[in-house]
C-alpha cells in the first residue's frame, strides 16, 4: 500500500480509507505479506477486474471518436505535444 500513495504522492492514510472502501464495495481485495506483517498488498477482485475492463472498453470508443475529427497530421501533432506534455510533468 506504501508504493501506491508513494507513487499516487498521497497520504498512505488517505490510501487506506480509499482501499477500505474499494474492499468493502468488493472491487479490492487485501492480502497480508507471509514474509512480513506489516507489508499489506491489494489487487483487483473480480468485480474490480469487470469493472477495470469496462472502463477500458469506454476508454478506447471515446478516443476513436475523438479522435476521428482529426487528419493524420493533426493526430500526430496532438499525441506530439501530449508526449511533451507527459515528459514535462514527470521531470
Amino acid at each position: 500500500m506504501s508504493e501506491i500513495a508513494d507513487y499516487l504522492k498521497a497520504p498512505l492514510s488517505t490510501l487506506t480509507s480509499i482501499a477500505d472502501k474499494l474492499v468493502a464495495n468488493k472491487f479490492l481485495v487485501r492480502h497480508n505479506s507471509d514474509e512480513d506483517r506489516r507489508v499489506v498488498k491489494v489487487a483487483l477482485a473480480e468485480k474490480g477486474l469487470e469493472s477495470y475492463k469496462a472502463f477500458l472498453t469506454r476508454k478506447k470508443a471515446m478516443t476513436k471518436k475523438v479522435l476521428s475529427h482529426f487528419s493524420e497530421k493533426e493526430h500526430n501533432t496532438l499525441i506530439g505535444h501530449i508526449s511533451k506534455l507527459a515528459a514535462a510533468i514527470v521531470s
